[in-house]
């Protein structure tokens, strides 16, 4: 199982298509009408910044909103983020008191046109809240990508504890709509195309410095029983759908990189293969693929069609 900071509970993946179902617990009429085009496809420019283009069935743009937007049967669902304060703890390890820091997390919910927020992988943060002992801390869910009715979720908070310094922990997992819950790919990964790239890894996690061209510093390069899956990341194109694997081995703290946990290091590497069940959603329709092929500045996070 992909295992970040925290291991998620698991559900089983039905898909149908490439398209989000049908909430069954979901009242269609309370959702909202659909905003015109065949195609809503998500994407993010080059600062980051999500928008949602509506597309005919030729590729071409009869709408743009703000943000992302996934459409379903019942209506079109927008990705919203609430931040929600908690409670800070001062930290009575220093000389004096240091006073409580900043403490928040984002609640993260998919808001029908009309209608309840539908929320995304929920965080219960009482036991946080309890603790004591938590000076500063942040929680922040980011959405890599969508494929159907799968959402690639990096969940990233950092928390000091009043101790010598601050750490971050990381989760980058999927998330199923229609489950609402989390959902593990890795029993459907080819078992040799992940292991073609965790033998590639070791020489890309292993830092090397060399002062005047002589070598003054090189990691410990990881073996193979020291690699693990941490995550899935989506890539789409007007070629089709590609996955890159996140691979991580433990480092020391100053050595932390590449958008994991402390004291762990990270890289990415082309996955060949995809999970079976999204093997059906490897090429992308003509209309999206054309959009891609024309807005190349721009980056898909996803596409939903109905």
């Amino acid at each position: 199982m992909i295992r970040g900071g925290v291991v998620f509970g698991l559900a089983a993946l039905i898909l149908t298509g490439c398209g989000p179902e049908t909430w069954s617990d979901l009242d269609p009429h309370q959702l909202g009408w659909q905003t015109s085009g065949l195609h809503a496809v998500w994407v993010r420019d080059k600062q980051g910044t999500p928008s949602t283009y509506f597309l005919d069935e030729l590729g071409d743009a009869v709408a743009v909103e703000d943000g992302v937007v996934l459409r379903t049967p019942a209506g079109e669902l927008r990705w919203s983020k609430q931040r929600v304060p908690i409670k800070t703890y001062p930290c009575d390890l220093f000389p004096g008191t240091l006073p409580p820091d900043d403490g928040a997390y984002e609640r993260v919910s998919l808001v029908p046109r009309s209608g309840a927020p539908i929320p995304v992988a929920p965080l219960d943060v009482r036991d946080l809240e309890a603790s004591g002992w938590i000076n500063t801390y942040s929680n922040e869910l980011k959405l890599l990508g969508s494929v159907g009715s799968l959402l690639f979720l990096h969940r990233e908070a950092y928390v000091f504890g009043c101790g010598a310094h601050g750490n971050v922990a990381t989760e980058t997992f999927v998330w199923n709509l229609t489950t609402g819950r989390a959902v593990d790919l890795e029993p459907e990964l080819s078992p040799a195309d992940l292991r073609r790239a965790l033998d590639a890894a070791p020489p890309l996690l292993t830092e090397v410095v060399k002062v005047d061209g002589e070598v003054v510093m090189e990691e410990h390069r990881p073996g193979l029983d020291e690699l693990r899956l941490t995550g899935l990341i989506p890539r789409h194109a007007a070629d089709g759908l590609r996955l890159d694997y996140q691979i991580t081995a433990d480092t020391s703290y100053v050595m932390t990189r590449g958008g994991g946990d402390s004291y762990t290091r990270s890289t990415l590497i082309a996955a060949g293969q995809l999970p079976s069940s999204l093997a059906g959603c490897r090429r992308l329709p003509a209309a999206v693929a054309r959009f891609a092929r024309s807005r190349s500045e721009l980056t898909i996070g996803g596409y939903s069609t109905f």
